[in-house]
């Protein structure tokens, strides 16, 4: 089941935290001690896809963060760039006189 929507693995989740709640219901109605639950290999596999569905939702939740840190920079780059550039800075006027002195002298 990999899937990328986070609504999909939230729905997996809250499937798989049932499954386990009512694994572990069965095994006290049936009378297994406690020392023995946590041993159940269905419990154990059960709990093993709680924890990988939780890590990948984890994981998601960074990518969007990550998306979203990325756009705000973007964005700021583009303001300051905007800003900092000005419509004829000194040093290239100076430059352009002297370009232009060169060519009226030859």
């Amino acid at each position: 089941m990999p899937s990328e929507s986070k609504q999909a693995r939230e729905k997996q989740k809250q499937t798989y935290q049932g499954a386990v709640k009512s694994r572990r219901n069965l095994l006290v109605e049936r009378g297994v001690d406690k020392v023995r639950i946590p041993k159940d290999p269905h419990l154990k596999h059960l709990q093993a896809k709680l924890r990988k569905t939780t890590k990948r939702l984890n994981a998601l939740a960074a990518l969007e963060k990550q998306k979203e840190e990325m756009a705000l920079r973007k964005q700021q780059k583009l303001e300051a760039k905007t800003e900092e550039k000005p419509a004829d800075s000194p040093e290239q006027g100076k430059k352009k006189e002297k370009k232009e002195k060169k060519k009226e002298v030859s």
